[in-house]
């Protein structure tokens, strides 16, 4: 098995979108390049997906609540809404990762995310137009061909790796020294170039993220990630919500 994985923490702010790039062959993943969506601009991404197989390993949701949808097509202004704005704004997948984690993201539904999760969906079409290749979302790890999407969120990746979140994202220089310390636990099969120099990842949260998203996608392509079936969620509500793939066990 030889695949690339391309992580990305979005951001609709180019100097603060991350991207990392690897390769996956076997039980090794080795990163051979990162940096912001300002230097490393998203078209450079069209050529590498359309010559192998891949995984889009995306820092945004990629989807909303099924219930939001229902109870507001009919809605008009000034009318009750009898669903607990929980249930109308957080996302089953949500849900999952605070029960294995503890960690809440951000609802969706009622939060300035959702700016992200449209600018996202929009750099997945925009990869579409410029390969024309349908990229779709993954469900299995089995058997991947073309290029595919995966969801994840990497403050749950760090968790189940066993690390703390504390400070992480700190822009300062206890920020940086957090990464570098992180960096040094990465399980041994996480293998960056010779080309790539630490501190470019370690000096930009961003980036770091992005780094994050790849261990979420090697995790997910070794089967190592909680699927949808391991829920209480329906498929049907999965496809149409999204799914957030993470470590499905806290070690390294």
């Amino acid at each position: 098995m030889c695949i690339n994985v391309i992580g990305i923490d979005f951001s609709k702010d180019n100097s603060k979108c991350g991207i990392a790039f690897a390769e996956v062959s076997n039980n090794s993943c080795k990163i051979f390049a990162v940096g912001t969506q300002k230097e490393i601009p998203i078209k450079t991404i069209s050529p590498l997906i359309k010559t192998k197989k891949c995984i889009l390993a995306v820092d945004a949701p990629l989807g909303w609540p099924k219930i939001m949808g229902t109870v507001l097509e009919n809605h008009v202004a000034g009318q009750y809404i009898e669903k607990q704005a929980n249930s109308l704004f957080r996302r089953k997948t949500d849900d999952f990762v605070y029960e294995k984690t503890g960690k809440r993201s951000l609802d969706v539904g009622a939060d300035k995310i959702a700016r992200t999760a449209h600018g996202a969906l929009n750099l997945i079409n925009t990869l579409r137009q410029q390969t024309n290749l349908p990229i779709p979302l993954a469900w299995d790890h089995k058997n991947i061909d073309g290029t595919k999407v995966i969801e994840v969120y990497p403050a749950a990746t760090l968790i189940q790796y066993g690390h703390k979140l504390n400070g992480y994202k700190k822009k300062d220089k206890d920020g940086c020294n957090i990464r570098k310390n992180l960096l040094k636990q990465f399980p041994k099969n996480i293998i960056i170039d010779r080309q790539v120099e630490q501190e470019t990842i370690t000096d930009n949260d961003n980036v770091f993220d992005a780094v994050l998203c790849i261990i979420a996608g090697f995790d997910f392509l070794q089967g190592n990630a909680y699927s949808p079936a391991e829920s209480n969620a329906t498929i049907d509500c999965v496809k149409k919500e999204g799914w957030i793939w993470f470590r499905n066990h806290k070690n390294q």
